[in-house]
């Protein structure tokens, strides 16, 4: 009986010690799982920005909404991609903003700022048509 309380404190004893010898890993771990939540958040806060941007276009309201970038970038966030295009009037920021995560199934936007930073066109893409299998 004495031999069997000496190995079970000995097991709790190495048990301990491997929970802190494990420790900083243990913490890394939940510090990702906590990045991930935050990601996620990011990704569902975009989504509705985008949802919401998506809306007032095809209501006919965007332009009259909000026309510049600065306007634009508080109320929908930062797009995902900016570049210098040639527009109608010349050399023109063109903003992309589309689902967070949904690369080529999904609507787009693309806003038109001259230098001066005022919405000069918008682009609406629709996400194409879902082809069904013919099997």
């Amino acid at each position: 009986m004495k031999k069997l309380i000496i190995i079970f404190i000995g097991i709790i004893f190495c048990s301990g010690c491997s929970k802190l010898a494990h420790l900083d890993e243990m913490l890394r771990l939940k510090k990702i799982g906590d990045g991930v939540e935050d990601a996620d958040a990011y990704v569902e806060k975009a989504d509705r920005r985008f949802a919401e941007l998506v809306q007032l276009y095809k209501e006919g309201k965007l332009v009259q909404y909000s026309t510049t970038t600065e306007q634009i970038f508080k109320k929908f966030g930062q797009p995902i991609q900016v570049k210098t295009v040639q527009h109608d009037e010349g050399e023109a920021e063109r903003w992309l903003y589309r689902k967070a995560v949904e690369y080529f199934n999904t609507d787009k936007i693309y806003l038109y700022f001259n230098a001066k930073g005022k919405m000069i066109d918008v682009e609406y893409e629709p996400a194409p048509a879902k082809q069904e299998s013919s099997e």
